[in-house]
């Protein structure tokens, strides 16, 4: 029987939160005692069939170094992909060279 197929997760942290008009990008906003960002890896990190996530950020971001990823039973490998694009599409593209 041949092996279940594993996917990567693609996770789009790279917005402003300009429209939302906050301080900050949305991923990074507090929900309880850990940010929005936090809570998505926790949920990604123990899914079975995944080989690895991505987390693709703006290139000025400054909050993702602040960002503590759980590496306790961690299911696959984590990227960090910091295009240098200022569109959704542009840092698609850049997404796909780097996983190609």
């Amino acid at each position: 029987m041949a092996d279940a197929a594993r996917y990567w997760a693609v996770v789009p942290a790279a917005g402003s939160g300009r429209r939302m008009g906050s301080d900050r990008p949305k991923q990074y906003l507090p929900l309880g005692n850990r940010t929005i960002i936090e809570h998505t890896l926790g949920r990604l990190r123990t899914h079975a069939r995944l080989s690895g996530v991505v987390v693709v950020t703006a290139p000025d971001d400054a909050y993702w170094p602040t960002i503590t990823i759980p590496t306790a039973q961690v299911c696959c490998s984590w990227r960090t992909a910091v295009p240098n694009a200022a569109t959704r599409a542009q840092w698609t593209a850049a997404l796909a060279r780097t996983c190609a």
